[in-house]
């Protein structure tokens, strides 16, 4: 039933239990509530089940070092630390690539570099399930202090309470591939080059596919913080 005035909040809470108020295609309706909220099991249920199985086991399978760099990032407004990191892990979810993240235990800069460029090693600790080959890094050079990921409005809704939610995403144009980049299977160890002459970077780790270049993985990596 399409309703032809605005509900206030309380009139859908009070009805919560009897009636289910929503919006559907930009309009407010109404209709029984459910006996059994259980959803029928379709292909795009089951499919986004899936995706949502995939998102917590692939946050819970990232080390500890990444929950506590993910914690001491800067995060967007009126959105905690693991929203960001459910967040990122969902959209690797939808791609299919819940590949788990590297423990990053050292940072060190290789002194044979040629001019113009910086050569970064970045040491991991290995455990089960981890593939180095399926990671790379977008960096940033920094002027000998940590940068602060910026973040920016994306969209903005009502939801079907009546309350404006904003989407917020990560400002990432400023953090780019490395010109080249190595990995030692067996210790391992990356070895990243990249055009700058500073000795300081920030960078995240992204899955190594060209559908997943681009995601933020929901933690920001600084080099003055790491041995």
């Amino acid at each position: 039933m399409i309703l032809t005035a605005e509900p206030t909040l309380s009139t859908v809470q009070r009805f919560r239990g009897v009636a289910d108020i929503y919006k559907a295609r930009g309009q407010t309706v109404a209709r029984k509530w459910p006996r059994n909220p259980r959803q029928p099991g379709t292909p795009a249920q089951l499919e986004t089940w899936r995706r949502w199985r995939d998102m917590l086991h692939w946050v819970r399978s990232n080390p500890l070092s990444w929950f506590a760099h993910a914690k001491a990032t800067s995060t967007p407004p009126t959105a905690s630390a693991h929203d960001v990191r459910r967040k990122a892990g969902y959209q690797l979810a939808v791609l299919s690539l819940s590949y788990p993240l590297p423990d990053i235990t050292k940072v060190s800069l290789n002194p044979n570099t040629p001019p113009g460029q910086t050569t970064i090693d970045i040491y991991c600790a290995d455990f089960p399930g981890f593939d180095p080959r399926q990671i790379s890094f977008r960096f940033r050079p920094s002027p000998g202090h940590r940068w602060l990921l910026r973040w920016y409005e994306h969209r903005k809704r009502i939801d079907r309470y009546g309350k404006t939610k904003i989407t917020y995403l990560p400002l990432t144009t400023f953090y780019a591939l490395p010109s080249s980049l190595s990995v030692n299977p067996g210790q391992p160890k990356y070895r990243a080059k990249i055009l700058s002459i500073t000795s300081y970077v920030s960078f995240f780790p992204v899955i190594n596919h060209p559908l997943a270049l681009d995601l933020y993985t929901g933690a920001l990596y600084h080099s003055q913080d790491l041995p």
